[in-house]
């Protein structure tokens, strides 16, 4: 008898690992490539892509990191070997270079033919991020948006009123003035248009209402009256005013924002679901204050696309898909600490829920109600040579801001090397 169920043991055994085998060779195998990003480790992404596997069991997903200096040259290495994953990571500023290059994939029938996607609630300025040319070459993901926070603490002892929905650029001003405090040893606020970059562009938008470049990249724009008077504006706030570090002789702070050494600083939405672990003070959002061309927000997102070389790309598909569903946002939320995408009140909740009830509440509310229910934000489009462009502007802004050289001169030498870009 014993050795009649020793036998039968071993047939089930074996049964079992050849339907194991069975099992794994019916598998699609598809290989998700991305980056270093927030403290993210392997494991949270497999932990999202876990949760994908377990409702589509015919397929596996391999996950591959690289840290982000490297990332982009690494994606290309990969394609140009024939070795190209089925599911990358795609920068907002490497969109515009890769579709031109052919690389990635245009999902646009797959987009409107699902029945995921229309089901999906996302904003529509979301969306948007994963297009070029008016087609979708992936799928939304991550997308962020320039705020203010303002030192509330701070604030309240210097008996000044927080900023309200309609501030313009001279109330912002006169609030750095008063909350500029050197006994205490705090700035009024940081340099946003010193280093170039997205800041910049930012106040660009608000105060000439384009880019370093027109719409149509055709005409640079760093050398008209608007953008000029612009980065007088902030050359004042640093040089005249002294309300933010950078002046020659400049009184020492106490250090960055979360350290509360500056009362107003211009930063990224999603840094808030951190402030927890980070901030001693209270503090509250605001929006952008109105300048000439108005007070949308720069915003910008990344996307997962698909290669025009994947070996595998409706199974690929199928996981991109996933992530545009409730289930794959609540995975970007809980397990990537990402953002959710589209207006749901639970989702919002639980990406500020390390807050705290009180201000998780707060956030979610100012998120949903005051900033991108009416939807106060455009979604930068990036041009092919934006990253040669931010080079040139860092090098002739940090001539005016810790140089001191006439701010006329140094947008018209900036101006005359990006015209030669677009030319080129």
């Amino acid at each position: 008898m014993k050795a009649r169920r020793g036998i039968v043991a071993g047939i089930a055994v074996a049964l079992m690992v050849i339907m194991a085998g069975l099992s794994s060779a019916s598998q699609t195998r598809i290989h998700l490539v991305t980056y270093t990003m927030g403290g993210l480790t392997i494991d949270h992404w497999r932990s999202m892509v876990g949760k994908f596997m377990e409702a589509n069991p015919d397929i596996h997903c391999e996950v591959q990191i690289f840290s982000g200096g490297e990332y982009n040259d690494k994606i290309l290495t990969m394609i140009a070997a024939d070795n190209a994953p089925d599911l990358m990571q795609t920068w907002a500023q490497y969109k515009p270079k890769f579709v031109q290059m052919g690389l990635l994939r245009d999902i646009t029938s797959q987009w409107e033919q699902s029945s995921v996607v229309r089901r999906a609630r996302l904003y529509p300025f979301v969306v948007e991020a994963a297009k070029s040319g008016g087609r979708l070459y992936g799928v939304p993901f991550d997308y962020n948006s320039h705020i203010w926070y303002i030192n509330m603490d701070h604030l309240y002892e210097s008996g000044v009123a927080p900023p309200n929905v309609n501030w313009t650029v001279e109330d912002f001003r006169e609030l750095a003035r008063k909350l500029t405090s050197p006994t205490k040893g705090v700035y009024g606020t940081l340099n946003s248009v010193a280093l170039a970059s997205t800041q910049n562009l930012q106040w660009s938008r608000l105060w000439i209402g384009e880019d370093w470049v027109s719409a149509d990249r055709k005409t640079v724009m760093v050398d008209s009256p608007a953008y000029m008077e612009m980065t007088s504006f902030w050359n004042e706030l640093q040089n005249t005013l002294n309300v933010t570090p950078g002046w020659p002789g400049a009184w020492s702070h106490l250090g960055d924002y979360y350290r509360g050494g500056l009362a107003m600083w211009m930063g990224w939405l999603s840094y808030a679901a951190a402030f927890a672990d980070r901030v001693n003070h209270d503090w509250a959002f605001a929006l952008m204050p109105k300048a000439p061309a108005g007070q949308l927000s720069f915003a910008q997102g990344h996307m997962f696309s698909i290669p025009v070389a994947s070996r595998n790309a409706e199974a690929a598909w199928r996981l991109a898909e996933w992530m545009m569903s409730y289930e794959g946002q609540r995975s970007a939320v809980v397990d990537l600490k990402r953002p959710p995408s589209g207006p749901y009140n639970d989702l919002w909740n639980e990406f500020f829920a390390m807050l705290g009830p009180e201000k998780s509440s707060y956030a979610r509310d100012w998120v949903m109600n005051v900033f991108y229910g009416p939807g106060l934000v455009y979604t930068m489009d990036y041009w092919e040579t934006y990253p040669e462009a931010n080079n040139i502007m860092a090098e002739h802004l940090r001539n005016v801001f810790s140089r001191q050289a006439p701010v006329g001169n140094e947008p018209r030498n900036a101006a005359a090397k990006i015209r030669m870009l677009l030319e080129q």
